[in-house]
């Protein structure tokens, strides 16, 4: 059972759907998405082999600022999984999608 579209999608959904009715301009993209703020930074650095790329599990943009990223999904495993290497990649993996985002929008 996949507990990421059942939940987290449906969830980030809601969040959504919420902020459109208080009048914010965001869409939300489920699934491997490209984070442009990795690959800005990565770009920024000289790295433009495009083999290097962050894949998040859904991700939340304004709208009003260029598609501006403004929320992060990384799901680290399946439900009941003790996959302790693949949670902790994940987790280091969201910190550094994160801060390639706040950079972005410092730079912006």
């Amino acid at each position: 059972m996949c507990y990421r579209s059942y939940i987290f999608d449906t969830s980030l959904k809601s969040c959504t759907q919420y902020l459109r009715d208080k009048g914010y301009d965001v869409t939300f993209l489920p699934g491997e998405i490209c984070l442009e703020a990795m690959t800005t930074q990565l770009k920024n650095k000289g790295m433009t082999d495009g083999r290097y790329k962050y894949n998040a599990d859904g991700l939340i943009c304004a709208n009003d600022f260029s598609s501006l990223e403004i929320l992060l999904a990384e799901v680290s495993s399946g439900y009941g999984s003790s996959d302790r290497s693949k949670v902790s990649f994940d987790h280091y993996k969201g910190m550094f999608g994160l801060l390639s985002m706040i950079r972005t929008i410092a730079q912006t």
